[in-house]
């Protein structure tokens, strides 16, 4: 193989492969949170305020062992 195009260099295959990474973490995230019950609106909500901030409030009860794998938590810090 030839040298890689200037569009794939390093700084830009390491941002794609960063969000590529964060959306597959969203994504799953949200799934797991939907096949526990959840609404797609109130699981998009609880892994957006997650992911890019400290948290906010449960969109829900997180009262299960299942949520609570899935949902971090300061008390568990």
């Amino acid at each position: 193989m030839g040298p890689m195009p200037p569009v794939l260099s390093s700084p830009f295959r390491n941002l794609s492969l960063g969000v590529l990474v964060l959306l597959m973490i969203s994504a799953a995230a949200t799934l797991a949170y939907v096949l526990q019950g959840w609404s797609i609106a109130d699981a998009v909500y609880m892994v957006v305020v997650t992911v890019f901030s400290v948290g906010y409030r449960e969109a829900a009860p997180v009262d299960t062992s299942a949520l609570r794998a899935i949902t971090p938590s300061a008390a568990s810090a």
